[in-house]
């Protein structure tokens, strides 16, 4: 197969070549010879039909690789005089004699395929079937090209279907749902033995748990479709942490955990940015750390630098809970992936919090990693860059 391609190549290029064995048996030849000659020399010895001369001093080696090549021609090929260069290719030689035969002065019987003024070298015959290969290759790539486009299209109607189909049923789902945790509500209120308000707590907290979720899906289908819209104004990032801390300092204690946060005091308290999403942000990792920390405490950190557009902060959470390995942190900001995958995993969720997290922290123009030990915990960072205000208001200035 190989062979045959590499003959079409030489077919367009070299109409004269010839393909010599180890034998000295002509293997394969161009139209243009096979024309001249006036019948067909394969099978046949080259030196049936010329008497060969290779132009290298010290004879003819068998370790030849690009040599001057002259055919003189007799007997069929009486009157043919050939020049070209020959290389060896594996167990055979190549002749590559490019230019037809024309009638030169010195004898009407004398006939020349000759090249140009010089033989071409190794480097120009490589250029010269390059440039046929590049052609077709270009061919191939346009092909591939377009059968890929349609693929991509393809899969991007796949992935809007997919989108739409989560965002319809969370939609749907989480309306029905709505009206039986009102009614859970309400029942609770109600006089009811131990038996029963065990049961309506299990419905209430197994109804907020997949609203969680299903509201989990729809901001995942939200950002996928693009249809997050940022809304930076004006506040103050402090105070914003601040109150993220409070709110699960209280959820620690009740597991037994402390919970500390240190603020540098260079860190601005207004800045520029969308404050609503970059506390949702930060509140998902936070209450990541309180979930998946038995024992020890959660402490946070805010730091900040200053740059010519404005701050960058850097929250940082490290936690004293179970950790991670390596193959964990390279999944962990994936959607639908929970570091414990299996189905009697002890936390439950859908796996789509820190994928929305990093998500939005990109949006925002930051982003979020982790460094992580099994046994050790987990230490998550979040960058976040803001706007610089200018002018700290009286109020915050008091309240620092």
């Amino acid at each position: 197969m190989a062979f045959t391609a590499e003959i079409a190549k030489l077919e367009i290029l070299f109409p004269a070549y010839a393909i010599i064995d180890r034998a000295g048996c002509i293997v394969a030849c161009g139209p243009s010879l096979v024309h001249h000659l006036d019948t067909n020399p394969v099978g046949e010895p080259l030196k049936a039909f010329f008497k060969v001369r290779i132009r290298k001093s010290g004879g003819v080696r068998a370790d030849i690789s690009m040599r001057h090549v002259e055919l003189t021609g007799h007997g069929a090929g009486r009157g043919l005089l050939l020049r070209g260069t020959v290389s060896r290719k594996g167990d055979r030689l190549v002749m590559y004699l490019n230019h037809a035969p024309v009638h030169v002065s010195g004898g009407e019987n004398r006939r020349t395929l000759r090249f140009e003024d010089f033989s071409p070298s190794d480097s120009s015959i490589d250029m010269m079937m390059a440039t046929r290969l590049q052609s077709v290759l270009m061919e191939e790539a346009q092909g591939l090209s377009r059968k890929l486009a349609r693929e991509t299209q393809l899969a991007q109607a796949a992935s809007i279907a997919k989108t739409r189909f989560l965002a319809t049923m969370s939609h749907e789902i989480r309306t029905p749902l709505n009206g039986m945790l009102g009614m859970a509500q309400i029942l609770a209120t109600r006089d009811l033995g131990s038996d029963e308000r065990e049961m309506v707590d299990i419905l209430l907290n197994s109804g907020e748990a997949l609203l969680t979720i299903l509201n989990d899906v729809l901001d995942f289908t939200r950002i996928e479709a693009g249809h997050t819209a940022l809304r930076p104004t004006d506040g103050d990032f402090v105070a914003t942490v601040k109150c993220i801390a409070d709110l699960f300092r209280v959820s620690a204690s009740e597991a037994g955990l402390t919970l500390d946060l240190a603020i540098d005091p260079d860190v601005p308290r207004l800045a520029r940015l969308d404050l609503s999403q970059a506390g949702r942000c930060i509140t998902n990792v936070v209450a990541n750390a309180v979930k998946f920390t038995r024992s020890g405490g959660i402490a946070m950190h805010v730091s900040s630098q200053d740059t010519d557009a404005g701050h960058v902060f850097t929250v940082t959470v490290r936690d004293t809970g179970i950790g991670m390995t390596e193959a964990e942190q390279a999944v962990v900001f994936e959607p639908f992936t929970q570091v414990d995958d299996s189905t009697t995993r002890e936390q439950d969720g859908s796996g789509l919090g820190l994928s929305i997290c990093r998500r939005i922290m990109r949006l925002l123009g930051g982003e979020v990693r982790v460094e992580s030990a099994i046994g050790e915990g987990s230490t998550f960072i979040l960058t976040l860059p803001a706007e610089r205000v200018e002018a700290q208001s009286e109020d915050l200035a008091e309240a620092a």
